[in-house]
């Protein structure tokens, strides 16, 4: 619903000013350098090519989502839904569920679900209540607390004895989860991770319901493979990241990533990749038009410095002074 809601609000004067009423703001100036202003020049603007937002009032920066969350006191699922409500914008979910063993797909429908950008399916919250809320000494031992896990919604299913991490759209509502082993050392017969409640990863970014705010805030978004490597960051005090689940950027992802207008994006994918194949990636998520340029830089330790070769680690997974020093040291740009 993001991307419906900027789609119908960019460049659209007459509908951001509608907007700006419904939230009670006073002394609406439309100016000649795409800006729309109000409440004084010590108030707030919004761009009405990016939809960036910023308050010197209160001191804010994000975007027309996090703006109405701001102004009406109310959360980020709730402000999305509000815009939805004012511009008469519908929900459309996907019907397209075709599904394998271990969560994956027949390849001939792959290029029918990447290009897919409807909504992804919801199910009720209590649709979890299927596996116990709890959290695991696996993930503990390697740097996961007990309370960040509690924050993620961590669970665990005895059935399949698998790690669940729910998957959660921009608004907060549940799309579906996944199963990862609960075992260090996994053989060749055995999934690491299994669709619990299914849906297409390639339809959400994870971390991005919990992260939003602070991805705007900060201007910059790291962009992981698993999970489990937004949920380090986490744990690090770092919340300006999202998970593919997977080494691809999919069509849904690439325009959620760029709605949201960062400066800066570094695509941090698991060792293993090319150059090549990694580089590849990042051109997807690159902006450039007369109005707003993003910086796209991507991780890839070439001589295997601090990722091992033939690891798969993610740059995150030895800790904070490793990524750092990745991101200090290994980070590559486009077009530099």
């Amino acid at each position: 619903m993001i991307l419906k809601i900027k789609d119908k609000l960019r460049e659209n004067v007459e509908s951001i000013i509608h907007i700006l009423n419904e939230l009670r703001c006073e002394h609406i100036k439309p100016l000649k350098n795409n800006e729309i202003r109000w409440g004084g020049n010590n108030g707030s603007k919004i761009n009405i090519k990016t939809l960036a937002y910023v308050s010197y009032s209160h001191n804010h920066k994000g975007d027309v989502i996090t703006m109405v969350s701001l102004l009406k006191n109310i959360e980020l699922g709730q402000a999305i839904k509000w815009l939805a409500e004012e511009l008469n914008l519908s929900y459309e979910y996907n019907k397209v569920e075709i599904q394998l063993p271990f969560g994956a797909f027949f390849k001939k429908y792959n290029k029918v679900i990447d290009d897919d950008v409807s909504i992804p399916k919801t199910y009720p919250i209590e649709r979890l209540d299927d596996y116990e809320l709890a959290c695991n000494k696996l993930w503990v031992a390697d740097g996961i607390s007990l309370k960040t896990q509690e924050y993620f919604g961590i669970r665990f299913d005895h059935q399949s004895n698998r790690i669940v991490i729910p998957h959660f759209n921009e608004e907060g509502e549940l799309v579906g989860a996944m199963g990862r082993i609960n075992a260090k050392d996994i053989g060749d017969k055995v999934s690491k991770y299994l669709g619990l409640i299914p849906f297409s990863k390639s339809k959400v970014l994870y971390g991005l319901d919990k992260n939003y705010n602070a991805i705007l805030e900060n201007d910059i978004l790291y962009i992981f493979e698993a999970e489990k490597s937004t949920i380090l960051m986490h744990e690090y005090g770092i919340d300006f990241s999202v998970a593919l689940g997977g080494k691809e950027i999919h069509e849904r992802q690439k325009q959620l990533i760029k709605s949201m207008c960062i400066s800066c994006c570094v695509l941090c994918l698991d060792e293993g990749l090319t150059e090549e194949e990694i580089k590849e990636e990042a051109k997807k998520i690159k902006i450039l038009n007369p109005f707003f340029k993003n910086k796209v830089g991507y991780i890839f330790d070439d001589d295997n410095t601090y990722l091992k070769k033939d690891s798969k680690k993610s740059p995150i997974d030895d800790g904070l002074k490793i990524f750092f020093k990745l991101l200090d040291e290994k980070v590559r740009w486009l077009d530099e």
